[in-house]
């Protein structure tokens, strides 16, 4: 399952995207729909800033992330959360 949600500074972040594989479908097979999904939306890859030496990511509305979290994807590299 791949959620998506808000990121509001004064409201509980909502969910407003779920997309749902079976449990053997590999992550990377889901993220040209994800992609799609977001950029029909405004939220395509340019229109979000990476910090990456601050370890900050900021979203097309300004706001900042709340929590920089790394971990290694086997197949990929770093992934960040």
């Amino acid at each position: 399952m791949h959620l998506t949600e808000t990121c509001e500074p004064d409201s509980p972040n909502l969910i407003t995207q779920v997309y749902t594989t079976a449990a053997t479908v590999p992550d990377i097979k889901a993220t040209a729909p994800i992609e799609q999904s977001l950029a029909a939306n405004g939220y395509e890859g340019e229109h979000f800033k990476l910090d990456w030496e601050g370890q900050k990511a900021e979203c097309p509305q300004g706001e900042t992330d709340r929590k920089w979290q790394t971990k290694k994807d086997r197949e990929a590299g770093p992934d960040i959360f």
